[in-house]
């Protein structure tokens, strides 16, 4: 019976997102413009702190 209550809340409040139009403000050009440089932040620290995955040192051969 949980789950029913839980579903239930669930589409309620997908309703009242599409009835007050919140989803309008998440597909705006300001969001993807935001998007875009969270994406390109994240890529930075990425190759800030785990190094470049493309860039090899020496042959790249295993030594035995």
């Amino acid at each position: 019976m949980k789950s029913i209550v839980v579903t239930g809340l669930m589409f309620l409040g997908v309703m009242a997102a599409i009835h007050y139009h919140v989803f309008d403000a998440l597909s705006s050009a300001y969001a993807y413009g935001f998007g875009v440089i969270c994406l390109g932040i994240a890529l930075f620290f990425a190759f800030k702190i785990l190094g470049n995955p493309i860039k090899t040192k020496g042959d790249g051969h295993d030594k035995k």
